[in-house]
């Protein structure tokens, strides 16, 4: 590991020592090695090493080829001694200057190694060198990776030159040496130059600097395919860093669609929307769906006697138990309005049996009641009463509005006929559609039928009030009896016929003869219709008004002038008149 450890230790290229590429021919090879780094304002972080094995062969056939006078030679030793180029293969990567000077006992070759791998140059005469005698040696460094050359010649030979061409040839020889210098040097930094230039691009990369220019590789060596690598690893980057940006994006839509429809939704069904591309796209289409609508009985006269906290307190909890119970049977909240829902079940994720699942749903939120209004009474506030109206039918779906503001909703017929069907509730009711009826099949248990005239449609239409469904869900209302039972003393009233927002401002005068605690037995001195909210006025003996802000729903007109009606809403002094008044002793709410 010391090309990874040595350039990493001492914070500079180097150059491995020699050695015997095994697995690719046998080949004399070096690692020169590079450090690359990430620098930030404050710190410089090591980030690896890059590497590029190099052949030498070129390198030995050049020194192999210096001839000096007819015997003389030119080796190559590295920076630890070891020999990488000599006339004698034997000697080759097989010992070093100093395993020679030891065997030889040759001291002054041993100091003459040391030199060498100091990176000093010199001319000694040797007695003895490896079989050489009376000889020369010539050693310089080869500066840029630490390595040195030596020239070795014979004394005799030396000296017969001279006789003749002392000078010249003397010159010639250095003159060759410096050139090899040099010719070795430019090799070098062919090599070194295109690797730094690599360098600084591994460190732009490391930066982030996905365009940082690369030049590409001339040849094919193994510079060329390191570089060849590293174009090939910026390209990459650059298409990982689009995908990044793409699976950004991606995640921006998927949050918003989780915004806008996670606290209404299922996760099955927000997962169904995010798998869809076009889910969100504006537009609509005709489906058959079944709608339910649901409202709380006389919460806008109880809110009027309400701190603003202790409503937001009651609609909250309310709300939120009335949401975890639609998200599980599946439906989509359209919206709150008030106290009352709008849900929709078969879309936007079409599922098989919605109108079954509308009703197990509106079975388990009345059910649900009893835990809502022990939390109420748990926190002193007065109890609720909820009425649910159910229809199945064909409506316009989809995403509505404008680019800037849209919203997932239905509109049609049906919808306002579903809104009909609710105000015919009394608290604790579920009132479904014929065409509801019909979907559903034989599992629905119904209290009874009947036909209605609803404003706004020409024919009178049939409702049907559940109390309970088999099968699969198997969930039934808790039916109280409630039985009206005859006053000692009638109650003088008057009261009022609400049509929608509107109330009328004629009083009319009627008697209480029967009650009960939710439900009242009145003689009217003027007919109204089924399902008609009334506002209530108990009259005193001396005709002065006691009690006023009473509100109820007529359950039934089929004894006329005897109306059957239903509290909505009754204050608590009311209720305690109700309970304790000389009229009738009403058992306490449990």
């Amino acid at each position: 590991m010391d090309w990874f450890k040595l350039p990493r230790d001492l914070n500079k290229a180097i150059w491995s020592e020699p050695y015997y590429d095994e697995g690719g021919g046998n080949i004399l090879m070096a690692t020169f090695s590079v450090p690359f780094y990430k620098e930030t304002l404050s710190k410089k972080y090591f980030l690896g090493v890059m590497t590029s094995d190099v052949s030498l062969e070129w390198l030995e056939k050049i020194v192999s080829s210096i001839k000096i006078f007819e015997t003389g030679f030119g080796f190559l030793i590295s920076k630890k001694g070891a020999i990488i180029t000599h006339p004698d293969k034997r000697l080759i990567m097989h010992g070093t200057i100093f395993t020679i000077a030891d065997t030889t006992n040759n001291i002054k070759l041993h100091n003459i190694g040391n030199d060498m791998v100091s990176g000093k140059s010199g001319i000694v005469f040797l007695d003895d060198f490896i079989g050489k005698k009376d000889c020369w040696l010539y050693y310089a460094p080869l500066s840029s990776e630490g390595w040195s050359l030596c020239v070795v010649f014979p004394n005799n030979e030396l000296l017969a030159y001279i006789d003749h061409l002392q000078r010249i040839i003397f010159m010639i020889g250095l003159i060759g040496i410096i050139i090899l210098s040099t010719i070795i040097a430019l090799i070098t930094a062919s090599i070194i130059k295109p690797l730094k230039g690599l360098t600084l691009a591994t460190m732009g990369i490391a930066d982030g600097n996905l365009n940082i220019d690369i030049p590409h590789a001339i040849l094919n060596d193994e510079v060329g395919k390191l570089t060849n690598a590293l174009i090939y690893m910026r390209d990459s980057l650059k298409s990982m860093k689009h995908i990044q940006y793409l699976n950004a994006e991606l995640e921006k839509r998927n949050n918003f669609i989780k915004e806008v429809f996670g606290r209404y939704l299922s996760d099955e069904i927000v997962t169904s929307i995010i798998s869809t591309p076009k889910g969100l796209e504006l537009g609509g289409k005709k489906q058959r769906l079944t709608i339910m609508m649901t409202d709380l009985r006389g919460f806008t006269g109880m809110s009027e006697r309400l701190s603003p906290e202790a409503v937001v307190a009651i609609l909250n909890n309310y709300l939120g138990v009335m949401t975890e119970i639609i998200i599980k049977y599946q439906g989509t909240i359209d919206e709150f309005i008030g106290d009352a829902i709008l849900v929709i079940f078969g879309a936007p994720v079409w599922t098989v049996g919605h109108a079954v699942k509308a009703a197990a749903c509106a079975l388990s939120m009345q059910i649900a009641m009893q835990d809502v209004n022990k939390w109420n009474r748990d926190k002193g506030f007065p109890e609720i009463e909820m009425g649910i109206g159910i229809n199945t039918g064909e409506v316009v779906v989809g995403n509505i509005g404008s680019e800037k503001r849209s919203k997932y909703g239905i509109v049609g017929s049906h919808v306002n006929l579903t809104s009909r069907i609710e105000s015919c509730t009394i608290g604790g009711q579920v009132l479904v559609s014929e065409e509801t009826v019909k979907d559903c099949g034989s599992i629905l248990k119904i209290k009874y039928t009947q036909e209605v005239r609803i404003k706004g449609v020409n024919q009178p239409i049939k409702i049907s009030d559940i109390i309970g469904i088999s099968g699969e869900y198997n969930l039934n209302l808790n039916i109280i009896s409630d039985p009206l039972r005859k006053l000692k003393t009638e109650l003088q009233i008057y009261y009022s016929v609400i049509d929608g927002k509107r109330m009328d401002e004629v009083q009319n005068k009627a008697v209480i003869l029967e009650l009960s605690r939710h439900q009242a037995m009145i003689l009217a001195s003027s007919k109204v219709r089924d399902f008609t909210n009334l506002k209530i006025t108990i009259i005193g003996e001396n005709g002065e008004s006691l009690f006023e802000e009473i509100y109820c729903k007529v359950i039934s007109t089929l004894e006329y002038p005897m109306i059957k009606i239903h509290f909505t809403s009754i204050p608590k002094e009311v209720e305690r008149y109700f309970h304790e008044g000389s009229a009738l002793k009403l058992p306490q709410r449990v």
